[in-house]
């Protein structure tokens, strides 16, 4: 967090307050300072405190979403793995069977719609 430097004098003279600024204070102030001016000040500090730990917690949440984007495509592409890797053992069994010189036309075509249907559903 930067510290603010303020510079507090009896006289304002354009000149003065040109060098306290050029020579990195924040603000000028003028002697007596009155209330609403120092209220000012510290609802400024307050906001910018609280702009800052905003900022902070939306980047906590943002990272945490991000983390939790990657978790669940993880997930989702370990899950389609896992349902298609059985499936196409089944397709392939099926096939094989189909492609067995040993099955009848009759047995045959109702597999072949089967697995056709199994296919294009997925």
């Amino acid at each position: 967090m930067l510290a603010r430097r303020a510079v507090l004098a009896t006289v304002s003279g354009t000149n003065q307050v040109y060098q306290s600024l050029h020579a990195g204070a924040d603000d000028f102030f003028l002697r007596p300072i009155h209330e609403q001016t120092l209220q000012g000040i510290w609802q400024n500090i307050w906001r910018k405190r609280k702009e800052r730990h905003m900022l902070a917690q939306l980047q906590k949440e943002r990272t945490e979403r991000q983390m939790l984007q990657r978790t669940l495509s993880k997930m989702q592409a370990d899950m389609t793995e896992a349902i298609e890797t059985p499936l196409q053992l089944i397709i392939q069994s099926l096939q094989s069977v189909i492609k067995d010189d040993g099955v009848s036309d009759e047995t045959r075509y109702p597999i072949l719609m089967n697995s056709y249907k199994i296919n294009n559903n997925f």
